[in-house]
C-alpha cells in the first residue's frame, strides 16, 4: 500500500498531496485495519480505515485528541482515499458500506466518522450509506498544537447538513 501512495503522490495536486502523506503516516504508524480496493488490473481504488476500540489506541497515538474514545461495540471509518482516476463513480459510497456491514459482522453497534462540511461529495456518499448527522468534532489549532472538542449538533450543523445533502 504505501508503494501505491507513493505513486498517487507524485502525480498529486497540493489538497491531494496532505491526504496521502497523512495516510502513508498511518500506514507507517501500524494502523492495522486498512481496506483496499482494487481493479480487475491491481490498481488501487479506494482505501478507508475501519478502526475499533481495540485499535484505537493508535490513531490516538498518530493524533492526539482527534478522535474519540471509541467503546465497545463502536466503530471509526476514517480516512477515506479515493485514487484520482477513480473518483466520481461511487467508490467511496460502496466501499463504506462494505466497511459498516463488516463492522457489524464482528459485533459493532455503531460506526463514526467525520467529515468536513465543505467536502459536501463525501457528506453526500456518507448520507447515501446512512450516516446522518449526531455530533460535531471542532478542531482548534494553536502554536502547533491541535485540540478537538465535541459537542452536540446545534443548528447551525444541522443547517450546514442540510445544504450538503438535501433531502429527497
Amino acid at each position: 500500500m504505501l508503494a501505491d501512495l507513493k505513486q498517487e503522490l507524485a502525480k498529486a495536486d497540493t489538497d491531494d498531496a496532505l491526504e496521502l502523506v497523512n495516510r502513508r503516516r498511518m500506514c507507517e504508524r501500524g494502523v492495522e485495519v486498512l481496506f483496499i480496493a482494487r481493479s480487475d488490473s491491481g490498481e488501487p481504488i479506494y482505501v478507508q480505515w475501519l478502526v475499533g476500540q481495540q485499535e484505537q489506541h493508535l490513531l490516538h497515538a498518530l493524533s492526539p485528541h482527534l478522535f474519540p474514545h471509541l467503546v465497545e461495540g463502536e466503530f471509526l471509518v476514517e480516512a477515506a482515499y479515493t485514487f484520482a482516476a477513480f473518483r466520481r463513480l461511487g467508490v467511496m459510497t460502496d466501499g463504506m458500506h462494505q466497511l459498516v456491514e463488516e463492522a457489524q459482522t464482528i459485533g459493532g453497534t455503531s460506526v463514526l466518522t467525520y467529515v468536513s462540511f465543505g467536502n459536501v461529495g463525501s457528506l453526500r456518499g456518507c448520507a447515501a450509506v446512512g450516516f446522518e448527522p449526531d455530533h460535531v468534532r471542532v478542531t482548534t489549532r494553536r502554536l502547533g498544537w491541535r485540540r478537538s472538542m465535541y459537542r452536540p449538533l446545534d443548528d447551525e450543523a444541522l443547517r450546514e447538513w442540510r445544504l450538503a445533502v438535501p433531502e429527497e
